[in-house]
């Protein structure tokens, strides 16, 4: 994982399915609604999975879903 200095602040303009790592090892699905605000952390190369913060938490999300369902702003 890398961290950018300067996250950039993304809308969602369609609902986004996200993978949030549990403590216990395994993931859980969210739903990140649509009029959102996301803002991209660093990216992952495994799976291009995009690291994210939505409302404090920290999230992973396909590159190609917030290609196609949001946009910087």
């Amino acid at each position: 994982m890398s961290d950018k200095p300067n996250p950039k602040p993304y809308r969602v303009h369609a609902t986004l399915t996200a993978l949030k790592a549990a403590r216990d090892g395994h993931s859980r699905f969210v739903t990140i609604p649509r009029g959102s605000v996301i803002a991209i952390q660093g990216t992952r190369k495994e799976f291009s999975l995009v690291e994210v913060v939505w409302e404090g938490e920290a999230l992973s999300v396909f590159n190609r879903d917030i290609e196609e369902r949001a946009e910087e702003i």
